[in-house]
């Protein structure tokens, strides 16, 4: 059995907290529930003298969960009232770890995997994973820091896949700062000590160069920043922006802004002074720290010195609070063990589920605009209980980026799950003029769900309180969340937002969903109805930007074994012949267009040459694949394209090469026909396959619409068909 450290910590406090004592009502409260709950707590983990501790049951369950919920709300009560500072800390760290047993056993369920206490309480511990001696996927880029992919074994057996942020503490002057010093420090850059001086001083010098700036205030205005954060403004300054929605650093820029900072540099070659390289080094590495990442943690009222990365798991303790768990990634705690044997604190968020709109699978060539019409309603009430979620947790940074979207088998839009909540639970408290960064004001949510509107109109402000604990949150943060809460409720009961009920999401159309959204003058979306559409209208396109690549690391081994490398171009060039084929079967008599005569010779020459095209590639790719071929063996770790044989290379090129002139055949005998429409189309295709033969280049997105629409034309046109020939139905 486990050893309930736990429950003896959960003890001390409150024996801590009685021998402090205080004489009033809220204390004698108290005081009751923390000595009940401890005694439940010590009879549930006690071992009989035959045979192992009894699992909870669903009634002891439904026990501790509401006594653990009465020591949230006697602990803000008492925390309300005058009492000493040692007894506030008693009561904040008891409060805490009340927290964090409440979260534990409200997710519990003891008909699917009945555990003992001391076994769910283990289960509440921070996670530690040993990553030494193994490969792990290269890290991504967030707007607060870099995370770590990884997929581990947990004790039960089970994979889990997410992403690990380390311990982040809000303090971007700082970051900046070590990064030009760390590049100064390099012996590699072999640099002279006036370069180094440059580097370490550089931001000091261009802050005293410019020390008045501008930055967007809560209300997104421009103004004088009257604080001077220093951190924002050189953020906005490196980047070079004059716009604040352009969030990429420029090597160009960072160039003049050492000659600004360092007069002697002017008419001096940096890369002399510097080394060839530098200024694209430090723009890729000041790239995270762009200027929407300040706007983002100053508008959302968080704190220097303020972790950032526990603020996930806190807006995902909420969404539980509030029954829509399945709205956010959930984020724990966890320990990730270097090469060099060190702990590294911070915080996992599991992957989540759906289209992420910056890894697309192929599937996503197949949502567009039709994905947002004919649901059945999940979707766009995950996106009203969102708006609500976000906030009540204050979050300013959800855009249509930061979601991923879940689609059923016919494509259409049914759900969402958030992530990237890092910009959350700080100090802000919104009115309802106007929207604060991308946080929607209830004006702007236009409509919420029945069972939300319900459970927000009973939650009390000390139950939010009370869920946000254990994370890192100062009083003041938690009694910000709890002052959104009231200003929340005082906008529904107001009508600020129609209710809908939750039966009646599956309505929504065209129509409707084009009243829900809403724009600013510029253009942007007010709100997630607006942002969400607009995102995946443009899953096409974005599919077809990321020029095939799909990495879901999830399918990947845990950590500790072999990680194979992703394919690169391979993949890339059997996914675009197989949409090529897609689209030549769509307008010949195999595809969707069914109805009509066959083809020429020609097309399905053109149509054989791209098959077989295909069918080499995959040839390639099967023998790379296999473990044990002598390609594989020798270096593991390669890219499939590293491992291509020049002969096969060169068939490639020749079977491209075929693609082109069939298709320029086929065009060739067509000349100028275009009355028949099963011919203009074909040779649209037959184009599309001229151009990827000869330069291997992606279809143009309005190419693809254009097809889209003249499919779904010839469909409703078959459909008619169908119908005039079986006749009228009867009772129609």
């Amino acid at each position: 059995m486990p050893d309930p450290e736990e429950l003896k910590q959960f003890h001390d406090l409150a024996e801590e907290i009685k021998a402090l004592g205080a004489d009033s009502p809220e204390y004698k409260a108290f005081e009751t529930v923390i000595s009940q709950t401890d005694a439940m707590l010590s009879a549930l983990s006690k071992k009989p003298k035959n045979g192992p501790v009894p699992v909870v049951s669903e009634r002891n369950r439904s026990q501790l969960v509401g006594a653990h919920l009465m020591i949230g709300n006697a602990a803000e009560k008492l925390l309300g009232t005058e009492i000493s500072e040692a007894l506030k800390e008693k009561v904040r760290n008891l409060a805490d770890l009340a927290a964090k047993n409440h979260r534990v056993l409200r997710s519990y369920q003891p008909d699917k995997d009945p555990k003992s206490l001391p076994r769910l309480l283990e289960d509440a511990r921070t996670v530690t994973v040993d990553t030494r001696g193994t490969k792990l996927a290269d890290s991504l880029s967030g707007a607060q820091s870099r995370r770590q992919p990884i997929v581990y074994m947990d004790d039960q057996g089970k994979k889990t896949a997410g992403v690990f942020t380390p311990k982040k503490v809000n303090d971007y002057w700082g970051d900046l700062q070590k990064i030009f010093e760390a590049e100064a420090d390099d012996p590699r850059n072999a640099l002279s000590q006036d370069a180094k001086d440059m580097l370490k001083g550089f931001l000091e010098n261009y802050w005293n160069v410019f020390p008045q700036v501008v930055q967007y205030n809560r209300h997104g205005t421009l103004n004088k920043d009257p604080r001077g954060r220093r951190e924002l403004d050189l953020t906005s300054m490196i980047a070079g922006i004059s716009d604040v929605r352009t969030n990429k650093t420029s090597p160009a820029f960072l160039a003049n802004a050492f000659k600004i900072a360092y007069p002697q540099l002017q008419g001096q070659d940096l890369n002399r002074v510097f080394g060839a390289g530098m200024m694209e080094r430090l723009s890729q590495k000041t790239d995270p720290h762009f200027v929407s990442t300040g706007i983002q943690v100053d508008s959302a009222g968080i704190m220097d010195g303020s972790r950032t990365d526990t603020r996930n798991a806190a807006m995902y303790s909420v969404a539980e609070l509030f029954g829509v768990s399945h709205l956010v990634a959930q984020a724990v705690p966890m320990k990730l063990i270097g090469e060099n044997g060190e702990a590294v604190e911070g915080t996992f968020m599991m992957k989540a589920k759906g289209m992420d709109p910056e890894n697309l699978p192929q599937e996503a060539m197949y949502i567009n605009e039709d994905s947002l019409t004919g649901t059945n309603g999940k979707g766009y009430r995950d996106l009203a209980d969102l708006q609500v979620l976000d906030y009540l947790c204050g979050n300013v940074d959800r855009h249509g980026g930061n979601m991923f979207y879940l689609f059923d088998r016919n494509h259409k839009f049914c759900g969402v799950q958030a992530i990237d909540n890092d910009c959350s639970c700080g100090l802000l408290v919104p009115s309802n003029k106007n929207n604060v960064n991308k946080l929607v004001v209830p004006k702007n949510m236009k409509i919420i769900s029945r069972s939300m509107y319900d459970k927000v109109m009973t939650m009390q402000p000390e139950e939010l309180r009370f869920a946000l604990r254990g994370f890192g949150l100062s009083e003041k943060e938690l009694n910000c969340s709890a002052k959104r809460l009231v200003n929340l409720k005082a906008e529904l009961k107001k009508g600020a937002v129609t209710v809908v009920e939750d039966k009646d999401f599956r309505k929504i159309n065209a129509r409707k969903l084009s009243q829900l959204k809403a724009k600013d003058a510029q253009g942007n979306g007010l709100n997630l109805f607006t942002r969400a559409s607009n995102q995946i209208c443009a899953f096409t396109r974005f599919r077809m930007d990321q020029h095939g690549v799909y990495n879901d690391f999830a399918d990947t081994d845990a950590i500790g074994e072999y990680n194979r490398a992703l394919p690169g171009a391979t993949d890339r060039e059997i996914e675009k012949t197989d949409l090529l084929l897609q689209w030549m079967d769509r307008v010949t008599n195999t595809g969707f267009w069914h109805f009509h005569k066959g083809t020429s010779p020609q097309f399905e020459a053109m149509r054989e040459a791209a098959r077989n095209y295909k069918e080499y590639q995959q040839r390639i790719k099967a023998r790379i694949d296999n473990a044990n071929s002598p390609a594989r063996k020798n270096d593991p770790d390669a890219p499939y394209d590293a491992l291509v044989r020049e002969e096969e290379l060169e068939e490639m090129a020749r079977l491209k090469k075929r693609m082109a002139e069939t298709a320029d055949t086929y065009l060739a005998g067509k000349g100028n026909a275009t009355r028949n429409p099963y011919t203009r189309s074909r040779k649209e295709v037959a184009g599309f396959v001229k151009a990827f033969g000869q330069t291997g280049e992606t279809v143009k997105e309005e190419e693809i619409q254009t097809l889209r629409k003249q499919g779904k034309r010839a469909d409703e046109e078959a459909a008619r068909r169908e119908s005039a020939q079986q006749g009228p139905a009867a009772g129609l």
